[in-house]
């Protein structure tokens, strides 16, 4: 390993009773794959090197992570339980330590298993294996402006007044998650889909936000509103596919390399990476299989769909992809993915 400080001592006779370095019983899995692994990196030397590298760089470790400030390291499994990848509470023990290893900050699994038990005991009780399900059937909300139910209330129509051709409808919009009353007003015709387009802009206007969802009855009058609402889709689905991608690619990179736990009974491999059961099958009694393909033959294959690739991954059509383009552009706004 060129400019390696601990191999420039290093001389090629190995005292010793034990010269080989072979202690205990291996089956020698774990010495090929530090060798694939110094072979990927370019890298030449033994386990007994490996390790002092790792010492000499201060290569991040859960040793390492224990021997901080304990409520540091309870700090750095807070932000992860807290971070929205994780909004439901769906990970265990072994998931966080794998995005926390990612982020070069392994915490040992009786720390990360300790925080979660006195922060999320009853996230920690429903992962719990056998545990029975809970029973579902209540109104499910985020918070507020996440859905607001939108309706007319004709109460007091004509029918009601009984005082002839007079009415006084109301439209209503309500707060799915607080229960509020959000606007409330009397109006000509709540069946007008331009009246009730004028209160859906007032209500856009009196809070300074739009709702994420909108709930109504897909009556007549709400076909403003339903234009409105499309125009923000087509901007979302300008604006979240390459930031979902970037999101997908890095949860792929992080599943490949998180380490599944050693399952004796199981057919499969286990105790170690996806990605190195994939790339070396060989060292856990696999078999690689699949026909080799020629770029060619799948251009060849690709001509015989009549819609290009272009036009199948077309989230907004080009026009209007062109002028939000240029509206972003002309505000200076910076990266998505930044």
């Amino acid at each position: 390993m060129p400019g390696n400080p601990l191999l420039k001592t290093k001389t090629d006779n190995m005292s010793g009773s034990n010269p080989d370095g072979n202690n205990g019983v291996d089956n020698g899995i774990f010495t090929q794959l530090v060798h694939y692994r110094l072979e990927e990196d370019n890298s030449s030397g033994s386990e007994a090197t490996l390790y002092k590298l790792q010492k000499h760089f201060n290569t991040p470790s859960a040793r390492r992570t224990s021997k901080m400030p304990a409520e540091l390291v309870d700090q750095l499994v807070l932000n992860k339980m807290s971070d929205i990848n994780d909004h439901d509470q769906k990970w265990g023990v072994g998931r966080t330590m794998d995005v926390l290893a990612k982020d070069n900050t392994p915490v040992p699994r009786s720390i990360v298993r300790q925080v979660k038990q006195q922060n999320e005991p009853l996230a920690v009780d429903a992962r719990f294996p056998g545990r029975k399900k809970i029973p579902r059937g209540h109104l499910k909300c985020i918070g507020p402006f996440y859905e607001v139910n939108c309706d007319g209330h004709e109460k007091l129509g004509s029918l009601a007044l009984k005082m002839g051709p007079v009415e006084l409808p109301i439209y209503g919009m309500k707060d799915k998650w607080s229960s509020a009353i959000l606007h409330l007003v009397v109006v000509p015709n709540d069946r007008l889909e331009t009246t009730i387009g004028h209160v859906y802009l007032d209500f856009v206007e009196s809070f300074g936000a739009i709702p994420i969802q909108i709930t109504v009855d897909k009556g007549s009058e709400t076909g403003y509103m339903r234009q409105f609402q499309l125009e923000l889709r087509k901007l979302f689905n300008w604006l979240w596919p390459p930031i979902i991608q970037y999101e997908l690619d890095e949860f792929r990179d992080s599943w490949n390399k998180h380490k599944i736990r050693r399952q004796p009974k199981k057919r499969m491999p286990s105790g170690n990476t996806p990605s190195m059961f994939f790339r070396c099958p060989e060292l856990f009694k696999g078999i690689r299989s699949g026909a080799q393909a020629r770029k060619e033959d799948v251009n060849a294959l690709r001509t015989r769909i009549p819609v290009s690739r272009e036009d199948a991954f077309r989230w907004v059509d080009s026009n209007f992809a062109m002028v939000v383009g240029a509206i972003y552009e002309g505000n200076n706004s910076v990266e998505i993915l930044d």
